[in-house]
């Protein structure tokens, strides 16, 4: 026999497949050769003959395959066969045991003695129904036989849960059978099945791979199938009850009248007649009556509705009719009258199993509860005819309501039969599929629409409302609502570029979209999701692994940050420009690093990077090269907190953490060690009180006593009245804590004040100046001069009232002081520089040189440094005389210790250019004891603030500086960044005519007034540029 293409592919399939044994499947549509392509592989597979077993559903396809094999077994070779099946009960099934041409029985014995019987020459053939299947079991035991070949033939069947006889035929060791192959047009696939203890076709472990696949939609489009339409008849109620109620005619002539159900089926039946020339049609009933009735009154309601249509001949066939009868019935369907038409009603009957003509219709005049019927029921109008070629016409009829006002109203369980029809072709027809589910994956409340092969015809005048709600109903209940959920992340993902939908994200109309991508995620990873429902996710761009997603996006954040500051050092508060918390997962990931939870992949992606595991331990090392830096350069770490260096560092507040830590026992040795070299002070309280307590006793060595003036301020600047006057109010109990408790002088303190002779009680108040005294002052020729001061110095320790002594010589307050401050420091001058010339002196010769470090443990050696920072801070305001300068010069002091710092760094980095040929050290680049990568970040940000000497820029640009190194673009990024915030501020201005906008004012979605109050901080801090001071000076920013 010469096999289609398709079905040589499948016989070979499954040859291959089952050729050393095992298991495997066949899904093949209604009329494309099913039962053929299993005998053939059969053939294929024995060609010397062998045991083969063949399980069906029903008697009727025991009498077929037994046809089928005969008509098909090659001629020459023997084909013995045997039914294991017994009669039903059922009255109305389409075949009985006469009708099976081959020996029947169910007893084990017979089977048994069969089974044992000298083989001939060729195949053994058993044909057996699922529900007698434990007889063939008994046998196959008692004989201790093996299948060479097993098929289970519509094996849907097997699939949910079965009653437990039949479902055993899937254990294989229960039918012993060297191959395994599972055929049916109408495979069941349930993605949750073994989770629930059900069967399904896609579980492998027991139905076994696919062999090959021949769907419908291939069918029809290679034309062994033809392809069908979906018409939707809509029949208006009153239509119905006024056919009822017509007694004139002879379709409600009989013993019975038509339902209204039967009426309106029958009515779709003639208007799709008329519509599309229907020649050969099956109705598909639930009842033998029904079916019946239909076929009685049918030709009568033609008449009535179609008067020019010729009356169709119609039959009604069922169970209990002779096989003779029924076949010469439907042998009407394969030649019509000439002109006329044809329709068989028939219920339960045209099933699995019983030959159909080609059809060009169906109808499903009341409802089929199982999917496989219907499909089954569709595959017969599937089948060329040579006479009427073109589309089969599915027919389902509809009652419409009587007012478009009652759409509201419309129950879905009231059209159950189109649901079920659609779900079943939908099923097992794939390009009818997708385009239900990309209806519904649209926002069809408001644009409802059916794919090609759907008509909905309804009756005239019904209003677009009831159109689009029966087509909007069509859509819901044949697709699923995952469509629904796969069209709110198409929304989401064009809103925000991305499927990252946080867990509880609710979207504007309700839909929890994240806990559905979550679903998603779940039901993929589990294997339960359709391959058609993955590829819509991927088209979208779904992320399956979102932390592998985020993994990446914090990547490529972290690239950016590092091209545009050249480290990876992100503070935790930073965000990136489209608002990304950078800082906060970069922290994150140290975390994960540290918990053991990052892949060597990713933590490799993150080295090349440069990324700091240890932070605290880089911290550390950074704040000491920052602290040793101030203090090369002052002399000294009294740091204030809110100092900030040229490029950004918040020292001051670093050191304050460090003492916070320090007080926890928080602070790791080394770097205690470190800072305490640079003379750190841990407690800053003691440390003031300290400083206090010297200037204490350097105003006792001086006056014999501590009556300190109020607002009394020493030669050291030190304001010593005010540490006087707090000390008294903290050993009085008037000062409180911000919380209101009272703060206490702690005893040992003031044993120390009581030790120098401390005043507990204020000295009694001060008097006003008298007359001959304010006369003495006036009379001074220079009243800006020396000599006035010194009187005015005079009178004031004397207990002349400050305030009083200022008004009387029309000064402020403020000039009074200042002065009275010169005073004390020209009387501290001479005695203080011969004491310290002498101290430095002293420690030249121990020493040879002079070059003390604050960070000694001596005092005085401490004290000494401070002196030298103020001689030097003196001579560059030209405050030291010729003679000072020449006894300092002759100790060797350098007068510019920055300067050869400068020029140390500088020989450092000219080493670097001669040996790597280029000036950009990666970071942390030391040479030399200089961080070379920071010094050359200092000088760069000097440059742009224009604080950088012309020979300083002249010497770095001789050995090739990059004054704004890496300018790729990142920084062409920020550069762009923040002209387009720039043109922001001047869309304002020119609308508003200032550049004071209130808190919150944006522009162009971005607030402008903290964008100002940025570029305010950055400019206090020297990070601007001249260039865009000037543009924002232009636009009049209050600085």
């Amino acid at each position: 026999m010469e096999l289609r293409p398709y079905q040589h592919e499948a016989v070979t399939a499954i040859a291959e497949g089952l050729a050393d044994g095992g298991v495997g499947q066949l899904h093949a549509a209604c009329g494309s050769g099913k039962s053929l392509m299993g005998q053939q592989s059969a053939m294929r597979l024995l060609p010397s003959g062998g045991l083969a077993a063949v399980l069906v559903p029903s008697l009727a396809l025991v009498a077929q395959t037994i046809t089928t094999w005969r008509a098909l077994h090659p001629a020459g070779t023997g084909l013995d066969v045997l039914a294991v099946c017994s009669d039903d009960t059922v009255a109305d099934a389409p075949a009985h045991l006469p009708d099976i041409p081959a020996q029947v029985t169910t007893d084990p014995q017979t089977i048994t003695e069969w089974l044992a019987r000298p083989a001939e020459a060729g195949v053994r053939l058993i044909v057996c129904t699922y529900i007698s299947a434990p007889r063939l079991h008994e046998s196959l035991q008692q004989a201790g036989a093996t299948l060479d070949l097993l098929i289970l033939d519509e094996a849907h069947h097997l699939t949910g849960r079965p009653e437990f006889v039949i479902r055993r035929v899937t254990e294989p060791g229960y039918l012993p059978a060297v191959r395994r192959l599972y055929m049916t047009a109408t495979p069941r696939v349930d993605a949750a099945a073994s989770a629930q203890g059900h069967l399904s076709m896609d579980d492998t472990s027991v139905f076994g791979p696919v062999f090959y696949t021949y769907p419908f939609s291939r069918g029809i489009a290679e034309g062994y199938l033809e392809d069908y339409r979906l018409y939707v008849v809509g029949i208006r109620e009153s239509e119905a009850r006024a056919l009822l109620a017509d007694k004139t005619h002879e379709y409600v002539e009989g013993p019975g009248a038509p339902s209204m159900q039967t009426l309106v089926a029958q009515a779709a039946l003639v208007r799709a007649a008329q519509k599309y020339g229907v020649r050969r049609a099956v109705s598909f009933h639930s009842r033998v009556a029904q079916a019946a009735e239909f076929a009685r009154s049918l030709p009568g309601l033609s008449r009535r509705l179609a008067p020019d249509l010729p009356a169709p001949v119609s039959h009604v066939i069922h169970g209990e009719m002779s096989p003779q009868l029924r076949d010469r019935i439907l042998d009407g369907l394969r030649l019509p009258p000439a002109g006329g038409w044809s329709v068989v009603a028939n219920a339960r009957i045209l099933g699995e199993g019983v030959d159909v003509p080609a059809l060009d219709a169906a109808l499903f005049a009341h409802p089929k509860s199982s999917a496989v019927d219907i499909v089954q029921a569709v595959g017969r109008t599937l089948r060329p005819h040579p006479d009427t070629p073109g589309l089969s016409t599915i027919i389902v009829p509809l009652i419409v309501p009587e007012q478009d006002g009652e759409i509201g109203e419309l129950d879905p369980g009231d059209y159950d039969t189109l649901w079920r029809v659609v779900r079943a072709l939908r099923a097992h027809d794939e390009p009818l599929g997708i385009a239900l589910d990309n209806q519904r994956s649209k926002d069809t409340s408001r644009n409802p629409g059916l794919p090609s092969k759907i008509t909905v015809e309804l009756p005239w005048g019904a209003g677009q409302d009831l159109i689009e709600q029966v087509e909007l109903l069509l859509v819901r209940q044949s697709a699923s609502p995952w469509w629904e959920g796969l069209g709110a992340a198409a929304v989401y993902y064009q809103q925000h570029g991305h499927l990252d939908v946080p867990a509880g994200y609710v979207s504007d109309d309700g839909r929890r979209l994240g806990r559905w991508i979550q679903n998603a995620r779940q039901h993929r990873r589990k294997g339960w999701m359709p391959a058609d429902r993955i590829a819509a996710l991927d088209r979208l761009g779904m992320i399956w692994d979102p932390d592998w997603y985020r993994f990446q996006t914090a990547l490529g954040h972290a690239r950016v940050y590092r091209e545009t500051h050249g480290h990876l050092d992100v503070p935790q508060t930073y965000r990136t420009q489209d608002g990304y918390r950078l800082g906060m997962r970069i922290n994150m990931l140290r975390r994960d690093y540290a918990a053991g939870r990052l892949t060597p992949e990713r933590i490799a992606a993150l080295d090349r990077l440069g990324m700091t595991w240890n932070t605290r331990a880089q911290a550390n090392e950074e704040l000491i090269a920052r602290a040793r830096a101030f203090h090369a350069a002052h002399g000294h770490l009294r740091v204030p907190q809110a100092h900030v260096t040229d490029d950004g560092y918040p020292l001051g507040s670093a050191l304050k953490t460090r003492r916070n830590r320090y007080a926890h026992g928080d602070v790791d040795s080394g770097v205690v060690s470190a800072l305490d070299e640079l003379g750190m002070i841990w407690d800053v309280r003691e440390a003031r009180f300290a400083d206090g307590l010297a200037a204490c006793r350097r105003y006792r060595d001086r006056h014999g006593d501590l009556a300190v003036p109020v607002n009394h301020t020493d030669a050291e600047g030190y304001n010593l009245g005010d540490f006087i006057a707090y000390q008294r109010a903290l050993a009085a109990g008037s000062v409180s804590d911000p919380s209101g408790r009272p703060r206490t002088l702690d005893p040992a303190r003031r044993t120390a004040l009581d030790d120098l002779g401390m005043i507990w009680t204020a000295a009694t108040p001060k008097r006003p100046p008298t007359d001959e005294e304010i006369a003495a002052l006036r009379a001074f020729p220079h009243q800006r001069g020396k000599a006035l001061a010194e009187a005015l110095l005079a009178l004031v320790e004397a207990g002349v009232e400050q305030k009083a002594l200022a008004e009387a010589l029309a000064l402020s307050t403020s000039t009074l002081s200042l002065r009275l401050k010169r005073a004390r420091t020209n009387a501290y001058t001479a005695d203080s520089f011969a004491q310290h010339l002498d101290a430095a002196r002293a420690f030249h010769d121990r020493h040879g040189h002079l070059r003390p470090l604050e960070s000694s443990d001596n005092p005085e050696v401490r004290s000494l440094t401070v002196w030298l920072s103020r001689q030097r801070a003196a001579r560059r305001n030209g405050q030291l005389s010729d003679t000072q300068i020449a006894a300092l010069d002759e100790l060797g002091l350098d007068w510019e210790p920055q300067g050869a710092r400068w020029q140390q760094a500088l020989q450092a980095a000219r080493s670097y250019q001669q040996e790597h040929g280029h000036l950009r050290p990666p970071t942390g680049t030391t040479v030399t004891g200089v961080d070379l990568s920071v010094w050359l970040r200092n000088q760069r940000a000097a440059y742009q603030r224009g604080t950088l000497t012309p020979e300083r820029v002249a010497a770095l640009n001789e050995l090739g500086i990059e004054w704004t190194p890496g300018l790729g673009l990142a920084d062409v990024r920020i550069d762009q960044a923040w002209q387009a915030r720039l043109d922001d501020a001047r869309q304002y201005k020119a609308a508003h005519g200032h550049l004071r906008p209130p808190n919150g004012t944006s522009v162009n979605g971005k607030r402008l007034d903290a964008w100002l109050s940025v570029q305010r901080a950055r400019n206090r801090e020297g990070r601007l540029t001249p260039q865009q001071i000037a543009a924002l000076d232009e636009l009049g920013i209050h600085w």
